[in-house]
C-alpha cells in the first residue's frame, strides 16, 4: 500500500492565519523529518521542495533510486488555514498525477481533521471508519489538550505535577498563590503547543534556569501576583484557550515514549523509549534512555500503555509520545501526551532500516537539532572527508536528518554509535568541524 505522508502537526496548535517566518520554517522541517519514512513510490507533502542535492543525499543514504522519490509542494507557503492549504485545486491535481493508477493509497497525516478528510474523499482514498468518527469529533485537538491529559492522568492514577487548570486571569492569580509555596518555581503551558513554544517559567524571589521553556521571569512580590496573571494572559491565552499552571520541580532527567496506537483489540506497540536532551528547550533524543533503571522504565511503560489504551477505546489509531521528568528523589512524573509521531521519529525509522528492529540493544542513536550550518554541501563535504558520515556497513557514523541552506541555515544530526561515550564523542568531532 502507498503512503501519502503529511506531517500537518502544526495544524493542531494552530489556528488559521498566517505564519511568522519562523512558524514556516518549523513546518518545512517537521514534515521533511517524514522524508525517513518514505519507501519507495510513496509521497511526501512538503511546503516547499528541499534542496536537490539534498535528495541525492537522502536517496544514497536510503538505497533508493531518486526518480522514485514523489514529492508535492503547497502553494500557500505562510498560510495554517489547512482548509485553504490542502483544498487548493493546483495541489490537488498534482497530488493526484503522482499517485500510481491501480495502486492502494493511505493518507498518514499527524492530524487527520475534516480537511484531510476531505483530501482523502476527493482522492476515493478510504478512511477506517473510527477515525471517520474521530475526525468529525475532532479527537486530535482534544486528546492533544493539556487539559485533557491532566484529566486523564488524575483519573488513571498516572503521577503528574501539582497543578491547575485555569479559565480566568483571576484562576491563574489564585492557582500562582497556591503553588508557589512548594519549590518557589511553576510553569505556565498553552492548552495547545508544543516543544516547549509557549511555556513559560516563573519563579519567586530568585532566578532559576528552567527547562522546556520558552521564556522566563521572576516575581519580587506575592503583592504583585494579580497583575503579573493579567499580563500573562493576555500574553498566552489566545482565542479561548486554557491556561495550564503546574509546579515546576528541578529534575534529573527528561523522557519520552513511542508508542503505535492499533485498531481496537490489538495491542498498542510500544516502539522506544529516549532521554529528551534539553537546555532551555529540547536538543535532540538519545535512544534507548540508559539515564533509566528497569524499574524507572517499568513505570514509563505502563503508564504509557494506560493512556494509549484509553486513546485506543475512543477510536485512535496512530502514534502516540508521553513525556515525563524524573526528579531528584528518583520519582517519576509525566509532564505531557502528544497525540502524534514525536519529533524524533525520524531517527527511529532511520535506525529499524540500517540496523534493524533491535537496535537499541546494540547501538545509541544521538540527535541534535538547530546546528548551525553555512550550507549543506559544505557540510556535507566535510563530513564526507573526514570519513564521519554514516554508510552501510559501518559500524558508526553521522547523518544528517535535515537541512534547511535557504532560511534558517541549521540541520538535525543523527550520530549512530555502539555505546553513548561513542555516540557523544562522534557528536563532538562533527561539531568541531563547525567552529
Amino acid at each position: 500500500m502507498g503512503k501519502i505522508l503529511i506531517a500537518n502537526a502544526l495544524d493542531i496548535y494552530r489556528d488559521n492565519g498566517k505564519l511568522t517566518i519562523q512558524e514556516a520554517q518549523a513546518r518545512q522541517s517537521y514534515h521533511l523529518r517524514y522524508l525517513w519514512r518514505m519507501e519507495a513510490r510513496d509521497i511526501l507533502v512538503v511546503p516547499e521542495m528541499p534542496d536537490r542535492d539534498y535528495l541525492m543525499y537522502f536517496a544514497g543514504v536510503q538505497c533508493m533510486n531518486s526518480d522514485n522519490i514523489s514529492i508535492v509542494t503547497f502553494e500557500h507557503l505562510f498560510s495554517s488555514a489547512s482548509s485553504v492549504v490542502y483544498a487548493d485545486r493546483e495541489f490537488r491535481r498534482r497530488l493526484s498525477d503522482k499517485m500510481s493508477p491501480g495502486k492502494n493509497w493511505h493518507i498518514q497525516s499527524c492530524y487527520l481533521n475534516r480537511a484531510m478528510l476531505d483530501l482523502a474523499d476527493h482522492l476515493n482514498i478510504p478512511v477506517h471508519p473510527d477515525m471517520r468518527a474521530w475526525a468529525h469529533q475532532d479527537g486530535f485537538r482534544r486528546a492533544n489538550s493539556k487539559a485533557f491529559f491532566r484529566r486523564a492522568a488524575k483519573l488513571h492514577q498516572i503521577p503528574i505535577a501539582e497543578g491547575t487548570v485555569c479559565h480566568t486571569p483571576a484562576e491563574l492569580a489564585a492557582g500562582m498563590r497556591n503553588l508557589f509555596d512548594q519549590t518557589g518555581l511553576l510553569i505556565l503551558k498553552q492548552e495547545h503547543n508544543g516543544g516547549g513554544r509557549g511555556n513559560i517559567g516563573v519563579s519567586l524571589n530568585f532566578t532559576a534556569r528552567f527547562q522546556g521553556v520558552s521564556e522566563s521571569l521572576v516575581i519580587h512580590d506575592k503583592h504583585s501576583i494579580p497583575f503579573v496573571a493579567d499580563k500573562l494572559w493576555k500574553q498566552t491565552a489566545t482565542r479561548g484557550q486554557k491556561i495550564i499552571l503546574e509546579v515546576y520541580y528541578p529534575n534529573t532527567g527528561t523522557f519520552t515514549i513511542q508508542i503505535c496506537v492499533p485498531e481496537a483489540a490489538k495491542t498498542p506497540d510500544i516502539l522506544y523509549e529516549a532521554e529528551i536532551r534539553m537546555d532551555s528547550t529540547w536538543l535532540g533524543v538519545q535512544i534507548p534512555a540508559a539515564a533509566l533503571s528497569a524499574d524507572e522504565k517499568g513505570i514509563l511503560c505502563r503508564h504509557a500503555m494506560t493512556l494509549a489504551k484509553l486513546l485506543q477505546k475512543k477510536g485512535y489509531q496512530g502514534y502516540l509520545c508521553c513525556d515525563a521528568i524524573r526528579l531528584r528523589n528518583g520519582t517519576i512524573l509525566f509532564t505531557e501526551i502528544n497525540v502524534r509521531p514525536g519529533a524524533e521519529s525520524s531517527a527511529h525509522y532511520f535506525a529499524v532500516r540500517h540496523l534493524g528492529h533491535d537496535y537499541a540493544r546494540r547501538h545509541t542513536i544521538m540527535t541534535r537539532r538547530d546546528v548551525k550550518i553555512s550550507s549543506f554541501d559544505e557540510i556535507h563535504r566535510q563530513l564526507q572527508h573526514q570519513d564521519l558520515l554514516y554508510r552501510k556497513g559501518k559500524n558508526q557514523g553521522a547523518a544528517i536528518l535535515f537541512a534547511d541552506s535557504k532560511h534558517g541555515r541549521t540541520m538535525e544530526l543523527l550520530l549512530a554509535a555502539p555505546n553513548p561515550q561513542a555516540a557523544a564523542a562522534l557528536e563532538a568531532k562533527v561539531l568541531a568541524l563547525l567552529r
